[in-house]
């Protein structure tokens, strides 16, 4: 049997591993909370292949990625349908589509598909563009349509750097088009259903043109002035030949 003295050395000795396990989980716990206390700022950096936010039901919100060395943002409802589009065009061109959360692009924000420039575009609950405005022919352009998405009215910076203003028909065809002569004098056209036109007003040397054809589109009636500023009317037949000239021929 073992004496009390050897019991007693056995004890002092566990007692002394204990300490020793104590004291080595006291300095863990000092390190780490030594460590946390010091960390009093948020890292300058966080870099991930992709990084999503989710609400309490584990639905994500927002997924941020990437795709083909581009990157991509794009925000979700809780049903799982996009409200924001952050991506790219085919083309490599910014793109940011803003749909109403039921499969639905309410607002297209990128680059236009002629010479460049940006382009907004506005749809209606239907998915029709109503709404154009972009760049074209290096000048800025607004389209306005009807409700089935087809052009009613066409606001221009044309290709001589004019203005341009255009009414269109039930039929898509121009009824009115206010422009410029290539003198920069204003010009106004009144077209018939197929957009023949029909009525010009304009300016032709020192006064006011105004010009009406048939249906044939020949010039029959004009008034206007001579070039010593006197009126004159000449009426031609429906062939478009001079008949009768009314007023001074000077």
């Amino acid at each position: 049997m073992e004496s009390i003295e050897m019991r007693l050395q056995k004890l002092e000795a566990t007692n002394r591993r204990y300490k020793r396990i104590v004291i080595l989980m006291l300095a863990s716990f000092a390190t780490v909370f030594m460590a946390f206390r010091s960390y009093k700022s948020a890292p300058d950096v966080l870099q991930a292949k992709r990084f999503e936010v989710v609400d309490d039901n584990g639905n994500v919100l927002v997924r941020v990625s990437q795709d083909e060395g581009k990157g991509l943002i794009k925000t979700f409802n809780s049903s799982g349908k996009k409200l924001v589009n952050i991506t790219y065009t085919t083309k490599n061109e910014g793109f940011i589509g803003v749909e109403d959360g039921n499969g639905k692009e309410n607002i297209r924000l990128t680059s236009s598909s002629e010479g460049g420039g940006g382009y907004i575009g506005i749809y209606n609950p239907s998915g029709n563009r109503t709404l154009t405005m972009c760049n074209e022919y290096s000048g800025g352009n607004i389209y306005i349509n009807n409700s089935d998405g087809n052009n009613r009215a066409a606001l221009q910076s044309n290709s001589s750097a004019g203005g341009y203003l255009a009414l269109y028909n039930s039929s898509g065809y121009a009824a009115i088009k206010l422009t410029q002569t290539s003198s920069g004098n204003g010009d106004v056209y009144v077209n018939n259903y197929n957009g023949d036109e029909r009525l010009r007003l304009s300016v032709s040397g020192t006064s006011g043109n105004i010009q009406f054809r048939n249906n044939s589109k020949k010039l029959i009636v004009e008034l206007g002035g001579t070039n010593a500023e006197n009126g004159v009317v000449n009426t031609y037949n429906s062939a478009g030949t001079f008949v009768q000239g009314i007023g001074s021929s000077y």
